[in-house]
């Protein structure tokens, strides 16, 4: 595969679908794997189709950082190629040794049309990376250090992102006291109104969060106390009475 890695940078960048069958059709399983991994990177939906369903190659390699296909897709953004790599069973919970899964490269690169594919599919959204940060933390994070965002923030991927995953049950706590942390400090108005949208959804989260709290524990305060009233304590004195309704009857 050595000899021929420039060959295959040239038909992959001009997406030579014949000459890649042809070259492809020749190597070893490995070499295929490797392939896949960059075909998916490269963003070409023809050369992952052919892979997939013409030769052996594994949906789940990987690269010694421990990202998978899915992973790069998510971070480029192709919904395409998510869509056909999910369809050939690729792990939607996969890891890679930072810990962090496909859903949180979509959500740190902004990319809402990829992020909106994976939340189809069932999944630990509260799940945290080795740096304790949530899908919807490193959104936030993205958000903030993004350069050139619209002005109009309702347009914004991130602003996008954000909404997403706090309608999939994403808990805002954490990120909210970073964005409130981070706002301060933002010197662009543009941004600072961007992040300011971002800021007033996970308020708007985190109240319904408290709400919600609050509503359940009053309907366990409420279970409990009419348990009690289902089944009285007995006391002293009203075992003396049951003892003598005994003794008269």
């Amino acid at each position: 595969m050595e000899n021929t890695q420039s060959e295959l940078s040239q038909i992959i960048e001009y997406r030579n679908l014949k000459k890649f069958a042809q070259l492809i059709l020749n190597e070893n399983k490995k070499c295929i794997d490797a392939v896949l991994l960059a075909v998916v990177q490269a963003g070409w939906f023809q050369g992952v189709e052919f892979l997939l369903k013409e030769t052996n190659a594994s949906i789940q390699e990987v690269t010694p950082s421990k990202n998978t296909a899915l992973h790069f897709a998510a971070r480029e953004g192709n919904v395409e190629i998510i869509q056909i790599l999910l369809k050939f069973g690729s792990e939607v919970s996969s890891r890679n040794s930072a810990q962090q899964t496909p859903v949180m490269y979509a959500a740190t690169a902004g990319n809402f049309a990829a992020l909106q594919k994976l939340l189809q599919i069932k999944q630990d959204i509260q799940a945290i990376d080795a740096s304790g940060r949530s899908a919807l933390d490193l959104s936030c994070v993205g958000a903030l250090n993004a350069q050139g965002e619209d002005e109009d923030d309702d347009s914004s991927s991130y602003a996008q992102c954000v909404q997403a995953l706090l309608t999939a049950g994403s808990h805002p706590k954490n990120a909210l006291s970073l964005v409130r942390d981070a706002l301060p400090k933002i010197q662009s108005e543009k941004k600072q109104h961007l992040v300011g949208r971002i800021l007033h959804m996970l308020e708007t989260s985190m109240n319904q969060f408290d709400q919600e709290a609050a509503r359940n524990a009053q309907l366990l305060l409420e279970e409990e106390i009419n348990e009690r009233n289902r089944t009285p304590p007995t006391t002293t004195n009203s075992k003396r009475r049951i003892k003598k309704q005994k003794k008269k009857n």
